[in-house]
């Protein structure tokens, strides 16, 4: 969401379960994003990842929160027995380019489970600054979105990461839009059993402020490259929360091939 630059703080192997971190500097709102996991590669002459074998069977694509977390969250799915691949650019929602592009290629090469990082943004982006009589267009058009990226991954299992909207800062504005947001995607679970799980970020996160978050009440370190900003725990339990997600997936793909194979 920043459009200046960040200090990304990750945990890394053994330094996650320590409380350590390494902090790597990034532009949150640039075009390069970050990705991990072993089963990424680069074409020649490209900037879009290729995966190589063994195919991962776990994609997981998100913004800024997710790029805060994204090694973190490597580490806990392989920790888990998963291939993952993270995928994280910042200051992107479902309908961008970048998202799309990876939900085509998950669904094309057969990726089982796709985690969907964007409720932040979609909110932000959708209603965060505008007018209330824009909210409504704004929520049927993330609506129809959400709609056609899940008729994509129908043969997957799809983890949907929703946003906090209580203790942000002013200038994000998520309460607008963010709670409608967050219906949306309570909906698609109950409407598609055993295929899309919802990871909710919105419950776990309410009760916390500056233990988890920096001052933003979104984020879990800030622009000015403070180490002293950053919140271990806060990213530590938003990674935690996405393999909880993924083991949830997992779950649900095991019980759909007991059934097909009654």
């Amino acid at each position: 969401m920043f459009s200046r630059a960040v200090v990304v703080r990750v945990a890394l192997g053994a330094a996650a379960a320590l409380g350590l971190g390494l902090l790597i500097t990034s532009t949150i709102g640039s075009s390069s994003p970050t990705r991990t996991g072993s089963s990424s590669s680069t074409r020649s002459g490209s900037t879009e990842p290729t995966w190589t074998e063994p195919r991962p069977d776990v994609l997981v694509v998100g913004e800024s929160l997710l790029h805060q977390v994204a090694p973190m969250e490597t580490d806990l799915l392989r920790g888990a027995g998963h291939r993952p691949v993270v995928e994280a650019r910042d200051s992107e929602d479902l309908a961008s380019a970048f998202v799309q592009g990876e939900v085509h290629r998950a669904a094309a090469q057969g990726v089982p489970i796709v985690v969907l990082e964007t409720a932040a943004n979609d909110a932000y982006l959708g209603a965060g600054t505008a007018p209330p009589d824009q909210w409504a267009p704004a929520l049927s058009r993330y609506r129809r979105t959400l709609a056609a990226t899940l008729a994509t991954l129908s043969h997957q299992c799809t983890v949907l990461v929703d946003t906090r909207v209580t203790g942000t800062s002013k200038w994000y504005e998520l309460g607008r839009i963010g709670p409608d947001i967050d219906r949306a995607l309570a909906d698609a679970a109950r409407n598609h059993p055993g295929a899309v799980e919802v990871v909710r970020w919105s419950d776990e996160s309410s009760s916390h402020g500056s233990d988890w978050f920096w001052a933003d009440g979104l984020h879990f370190g800030d622009p000015a490259h403070s180490a002293s900003s950053w919140r271990q725990a806060g990213a530590s339990a938003f990674a935690r929360a996405i393999a909880g997600g993924v083991a949830r997936c997992s779950a649900d793909l095991r019980a759909r091939a007991v059934t097909a194979n009654q």
